[in-house]
């Protein structure tokens, strides 16, 4: 996941600074909305430090989830920028970030407040639409309403560059959240906790148990 440096905000309108590693992958999403369609050419405006492909560096690239499985969706060109530059990635939809250098992205738009995401059964990417470090329960996560196979809970996967989905939470019904870290269970016992604090700008695999159906992870902020 890409480290958040800063955030600023007045009202709900501000942006948002991740940090990228060079040759690294990040999995983040877009946390505030641009009010324009949130289309790649304008969620992030790269310069053309971003496509080192020409010498002995590497082309950044965005890989989206669909089908079941990752695909390549967007190339950066030194000189002309995304291509095909048309994927639009609102916020709460994660994505693979390549990144060709260490750097910095920055997102600007309106905070998020009120937002429904379909959670089908399965992997689903996703992150918090509202742009809050918080944990899952406290950004409206709470696991599927149904009582899923002994055995066979929801669980999330988030991810370390470098390290990889290293970090895994299991939702139980009536028992609440039980995290993982690097195998090791968070307080001895792996929960039951609120589930795992998010970054700001982090996505994850949310996977539903097999057998249960869809649902909404419905999210509802007042900002003060």
């Amino acid at each position: 996941m890409a480290q958040v440096s800063n955030v600023f905000s007045v009202n709900v309108v501000g942006y948002v600074n991740l940090t990228t590693l060079s040759n690294k992958f990040s999995l983040i999403q877009n946390p505030l909305d641009d009010g324009k369609g949130n289309i790649i050419t304008n969620v992030l405006p790269l310069d053309d430090t971003w496509d080192l492909s020409g010498g002995t560096g590497i082309q950044s690239q965005i890989f989206a989830f669909s089908g079941g499985s990752l695909q390549l969706v967007e190339a950066y060109f030194q000189g002309f920028g995304w291509f095909p530059g048309t994927n639009s990635f609102p916020p709460g939809k994660g994505f693979y970030l390549l990144a060709a250098t260490n750097g910095t992205l920055t997102f600007a738009g309106s905070v998020v407040t009120n937002s429904a995401k379909v959670l089908s059964s399965g992997f689903n990417l996703v992150g918090s639409s509202y742009p809050a470090t918080s944990d899952i329960t406290t950004l409206g996560l709470n696991g599927t309403n149904n009582v899923p196979t002994p055995g066979n809970p929801d669980v999330i996967y988030r991810y370390t560059p470098g390290v990889g989905l290293n970090d895994q939470t299991a939702f139980f019904v009536g028992y609440g959240w039980f995290e993982t870290v690097n195998n090791n269970p968070v307080g001895g016992t792996g929960g039951p906790t609120n589930g795992p604090a998010l970054n700001v700008g982090e996505a994850f695999f949310y996977q539903v148990a097999t057998g249960n159906s869809n649902f909404n992870w419905n999210q509802n902020f007042i900002i003060q």
